[in-house]
């Protein structure tokens, strides 16, 4: 498992300097503040206890429980949502500005989903038609469960939620920013295009750094 850069940790989003190698192995992780929660290769969720300015590595990785998919965690506020290996949505419980843990899963009402994304912007998911979501009332950094799911206009593989924007990836890789969101609007407007391609994007709802992969390529967003 690799964490990300060195001298990287409540800096800003700095890109850091070198990659460093931790303990542990996992297809998924998602970083949020002093906590980065990770799913393996049997789908069990792991977060790592410890991190922090003074060791920004951590400790160890403690197992939640649980089966997942795909996990996301808001870099403001530590909120988790995740996916079931039966591909529903469900959010973790009891986090705090004192727990980043929590104390359970709770499903929260939507199947046949392969992405969700919880930030600043709101909890946005993406079904397996690629048909994109925006959970009622979770935006401008308000967070919580929310009350329903709107239909957001697109097709997209994946999103990435951020602080007032939402970025996304297509089934031919090509990369979109969500223009628009505002505390009126948490929607946004359109799906502006990016030049270049990725497989996946990552936003910082921190700092908005983007982050993206192209096969086995990592790039940061300049700006």
């Amino acid at each position: 498992m690799t964490s990300p850069s060195t001298n990287c940790v409540n800096n800003g989003g700095k890109a850091g300097s070198e990659w460093q190698v931790l303990d542990g192995g996992a297809n998924l992780i998602s970083s949020g503040f002093n906590v980065v929660w990770a799913v393996n290769r049997t789908l069990q969720v792991f977060y790592r206890r410890g991190i922090s300015d003074a060791n920004p590595i951590g400790i160890v990785w403690e197992n939640v429980g649980g089966y997942f998919i795909w996990i996301s965690v808001n870099s403001v506020n530590n909120e988790v949502w995740s996916l079931t290996d039966r591909q529903e949505v469900v959010r973790r419980l009891g986090i705090s500005a004192t727990d980043y843990v929590g104390v359970g899963w709770s499903g929260v009402l939507q199947e046949a989903i392969k992405v969700v994304s919880v930030g600043q912007a709101g909890v946005w998911t993406v079904n397996s038609a690629n048909v994109v979501f925006y959970r009622i009332g979770t935006g401008n950094g308000i967070g919580g469960e929310g009350t329903g799911w709107e239909l957001v206009d697109g097709s997209l593989k994946q999103v990435s939620s951020g602080d007032g924007v939402v970025w996304g990836v297509d089934e031919n890789n090509n990369i979109f920013k969500r223009t628009g969101i505002n505390d009126t609007n948490p929607t946004g407007i359109e799906w502006e295009p990016i030049s270049d391609t990725l497989s996946q994007v990552s936003v910082s709802s921190a700092s908005n750094f983007v982050w993206g992969l192209d096969g086995g390529s990592v790039y940061q967003r300049m700006f």
